[in-house]
């Protein structure tokens, strides 16, 4: 795990590694659920762009009856092909840097909230494992990004995590952080700093 200077981050980070990897599953749900409730009160929507979790945010989100309230839509795009034509990430960008990095999960954000226009847009990029690692990004390894409106601008962050477990709780971990991260968005009105 990368050590977090943020005080946010790493309560969230403990957080999310004492659930047990058996609740996890419910834990997202719940977690989408809370979300789902803030967003809502805020009269806000979102939307996610999804490589590595495969669309376990969407299905999360849309869990709770009547997420069509703050919940627009999904861009489940697993190749470079899918980032480029649905988020419009730049192919010289996924060369120069791979799908799992910064700039990427950044542009994937942003593509979803421009294309969605919504508040709010989560992405992820990792490496779920078991295969697929190197000594860069080794297994566990996942970027998130997070793109939101704020008034007339745009704004963004990223994080890197290298989250522990088999695939099956690399992703689903991965899911719940996206999720606990942005509802600090939401709490803070988009202000997370």
């Amino acid at each position: 795990m990368m050590p977090s200077t943020d005080p946010r981050e790493a309560a969230l980070l403990a957080q999310l590694l004492a659930i047990p990897a058996e609740a996890l599953e419910d834990e997202l749900v719940r977690i989408a659920t809370a979300l789902g409730r803030e967003l809502e009160s805020a009269g806000q929507m979102m939307c996610s762009a999804e490589s590595c979790t495969g669309g376990a945010i969407a299905r999360a989100l849309t869990e709770t009856a009547g997420s069509s309230a703050w919940f627009d839509r999904a861009f489940i795009t697993y190749s470079n092909a899918a980032k480029q034509q649905m988020l419009q990430v730049p192919g010289p960008m996924l060369q120069a840097h791979g799908a799992v990095s910064e700039p990427v999960v950044r542009a994937m954000a942003e593509g979803a909230l421009r294309a969605a226009g919504v508040a709010l847009a989560v992405s992820v990029s990792g490496v779920a494992g078991p295969g697929g690692g190197s000594p860069d990004k080794p297994v566990g390894t996942v970027w998130f990004g997070w793109a939101w409106r704020d008034g007339e601008q745009l704004r963004q962050d990223a994080r890197c995590l290298l989250l522990p477990g088999d695939r099956r709780e690399v992703r689903l971990r991965t899911a719940c952080f996206s999720l606990l991260w942005a509802q600090v968005f939401a709490r803070t009105g988009g202000h997370p700093a």
